[in-house]
């Protein structure tokens, strides 16, 4: 029986690396393609019948379909790896926002919340008879009830 050999997981500094030489790889060949796809049509444009050029006032070079085609694919694919990077980089942002997030609430959590106190009765009797009578528009007596109002002593009381 054949044994695959497990690599051990990625790094960060070799993800980020990978990435940088990823990223100089692209840039310098798409930097490079372009170079040569222009010095060519620039070639080919002032190659082309030269009386024919001087007896046309203003001609106008155009390139192929297929040089054309070729450029959509490319700017479709540029799209797709765009759209690839953000989802990496809401991925990660989201991951850091909510440790983020926990670190600033501290350990003091859980000591606030079993301090929460439901909304007295008293104070929930309140807010429903000013609602009732029209003297307010029930903003309060909603709040409560969504905050944990104890409603058990009304009933009671």
């Amino acid at each position: 029986m054949e044994k695959t050999a497990v690599s051990p997981p990625l790094t960060t500094e070799g993800f980020l690396q990978r990435l940088k030489r990823l990223r100089t790889s692209i840039v310098s060949d798409l930097d490079s393609t372009i170079s040569v796809v222009e010095k060519t049509l620039r070639a080919k444009e002032g190659g082309q019948n030269s009386a024919a050029a001087a007896a046309a006032p203003a001609t106008v070079s155009c390139v192929q379909k297929e040089d054309v085609a070729v450029l959509d694919a490319v700017k479709k694919a540029g799209r797709e790896i765009k759209r690839q990077l953000g989802e990496f980089e809401r991925r990660h942002f989201a991951i850091q926002f909510y440790v983020g997030l926990i670190e600033s609430i501290g350990v003091g959590i859980s000591e606030k919340i079993r301090e929460f106190r439901p909304v007295s009765a008293e104070t929930t009797q309140q807010a429903l008879f000013e609602f009732v009578s029209g003297a307010s528009h029930g903003d309060d007596f909603c709040l409560y009830l969504k905050a944990g109002a104890d409603l058990n002593g009304l009933f009671e009381g």
